[in-house]
This record gives C-alpha cells, structure tokens and sequence, in this order.
C-alpha cells in the first residue's frame, strides 16, 4: 500500500497507535488541535505545529513574504485559539533554496514578527536549512490553558447547535483565483486573495468562547467544514448535521462566484484555510452566547447546524434536503 491509498488521515491513525502507550492518561496526544501537557492542577501547555510547502500551501509568485510570514504563525495560533488557549512561545525551522534573496528572508520575517508582537509571542528558537528546490516552513507554538477552559473536539453534546465564528469560502476562493492565475480586477477578488494569503486568527474570540461553559467542543476551519465537522464527529460519537442555506457567505465571495460561475456552496462547505472556529453549544444557551458574542466583538456568531445522536458522520442538507454531491474537505495525498 502506498500513503496516496492510506490517507493523511490514515498515515495519522497509524502514527497515533504507534506511539499514544508512551504517554499516560493526563496527557493528550495525537487526536486535537494541540497537545495537552499539563504543567498544574490549574494550567496546562498547549502545543501545536505546522507545515507550509511552496506549490501545496502556497506558491511563492502568488503571496507576498510579509502575507506568509503572516500565515505560516497564524495557522498555529490558529490551532492554539481552537483550544481556548494563548499562544505564547514559537519556534521556527525554514528551509530555502541556497539563491532565495536575502531580502525576500527579511520580509517574511518581517511579517512573522509583526503577528508575533501582534499577539504577544516570542520566537525562542529553531532551525535553518538548505532546501533543493522549494521553501518548507515549519513553525511550533507552545500556549497555555486555564485546565477548566480547555476545549476538544470530543465534547460535542446530542442535541448542541454548531456555530462559526465568520464566513466560510473567503481562502476557498483566493485560492481559486490564484489557481486561474486571474488578474484581479476588483475590491472583492483582493479581498479573497487576502483572506487567503493573510488569514485573521480568532485568537480572542477563542478564549472567550472556551470561558462559557455552555461551549462544549472546538476545532479550527483549516481543511474545510466538511472535514473538520467529521473531525468533531469522529471524537465526539455523534453525528452533525450542516445546513447549506446556513453558512455565512461574505459579499466578496457571492459576487465573485456570480462572475466566475463558481459552485459557492461547494466552496463554503469543502474549501479550508478559513481560520474561524466551529464550536458546539448547548441549545438552550446558544441564543445568549449568541448576544453576548456580538456585544463583545462585534461580529456575529452564526449558527449552521446542529448535533444528533447517531454514528460518527457530518451529513449535510440544503432546502431540507440531503446534498450527496458535495464533496469533503482538504485531504493530503489524495
């Protein structure tokens, strides 16, 4: 069997079976968005880590050095918030071509050190090294958690509403338009293409959200809200029903799927890297959470689905009925 037949999300199980008798019960492994460590009865450290490949996660002529700079910090942080945590520490290994400019090095780190003042976290240390052909970019962030607010994707509850915390589509379709290499013409195709090249972290709203106990379980849009409603399913032994009618739609991205003639709900549901939370909450309290997120922040909270008792699935309608041609999320190696 090759990995293209065994699945990312294989080659993760096989990895996970491999090693989760190393650790013992209090530590949380392979399985969330970040690694539990607990450090005391009232704290515990969260660690996260992440990959950037030129031509898979980005293309170098498409994104600006001080964008990826940006986004390979921000996918971290990203995994951190999720949790309900604070990123705090960050280590960074890079890999470059031995011609890359020395300046296109600075304004990457440029834009690394500009979210990482942003957010207050402090890059401790890491790697450098020679790459073939193309840049790899690996970043490790350490965080903490008050233990009582730690959120995982196996608390989902029967009957819980599903929530978002922004639109959906918005990277989905940035990277479309660098995938037709299209000269962007207008306001909302930028604000696609920045979206997707500049992601903004929930960094707050997630240790808001993980401070109420009526928020059960969370995860991070990374893969898509097909694939990360499973993730959520699959910890949780619960079905998710999303509601295609539902999802919250940016401008940009209406007006720029009318003009390109884009399946818009396709990209809502299966495309990743929008960066917003999905977080379950018990139905009595969502409509409060609600409210009181929008005093908070200004932004809504919207509610696309809800949680039912049956077999791990994400099982997706529109205008009441079932979808079956749309497809998951973000897979690598298929």
């Amino acid at each position: 069997m090759q990995v293209n037949e065994l699945g990312e999300f294989g080659l993760i199980d096989q990895i996970r079976k491999r090693f989760e008798g190393y650790y013992n019960s209090s530590v949380t492994g392979i399985g969330d968005d970040c690694a539990i460590i607990p450090k005391n009865k009232f704290v515990s450290n969260l660690v996260t880590c992440d990959t950037l490949i030129e031509n898979i996660h980005f293309f170098k002529n498409g994104i600006q050095p001080e964008d990826l700079g940006h986004k390979s910090l921000a996918v971290n942080i990203s995994d951190i918030a999720a949790m309900g945590g604070k990123a705090e520490y960050a280590f960074l290994s890079l890999a470059v071509p031995a011609v890359t400019s020395c300046t296109w090095i600075t304004r990457y780190l440029d834009g690394l050190h500009d979210l990482a003042r942003d957010e207050g976290v402090i890059l401790l240390g890491g790697d450098t090294t020679k790459s073939p052909e193309h840049i790899a970019i690996t970043i490790t962030v350490i965080g903490s958690a008050d233990n009582q607010n730690i959120k995982r994707r196996s608390e989902a509850k029967p009957g819980d509403m599903i929530c978002v915390t922004g639109y959906l589509g918005d990277s989905g379709g940035g990277l479309q338009l660098l995938l037709e290499n299209r000269k962007l013409t207008d306001e909302h195709e930028r604000n696609l293409v920045h979206t997707h090249n500049h992601p903004r972290v929930c960094h707050h709203e997630g240790r808001w959200l993980a401070s109420q106990q009526a928020v059960h379980a969370m995860i991070d849009i990374t893969d898509g809200i097909a694939s990360d409603a499973w993730h959520v399913a699959r910890a949780s032994g619960l079905t998710l029903l999303i509601d295609t009618e539902q999802l919250p739609l940016s401008e940009s991205l209406i007006i720029t799927s009318e003009k390109h003639d884009w399946n818009i709900r396709q990209l809502a549901v299966s495309a990743g890297e929008d960066y917003v939370l999905l977080c379950t909450i018990d139905p009595l309290e969502c409509d409060r959470i609600q409210k009181a997120y929008y005093k908070k922040f200004g932004s809504n909270l919207f509610a696309i689905g809800k949680v039912k008792q049956g077999k791990p699935n994400v099982e997706i309608f529109g205008k009441g009925e079932k979808i079956s041609v749309l497809s998951g999320g973000f897979e690598h190696f298929q």
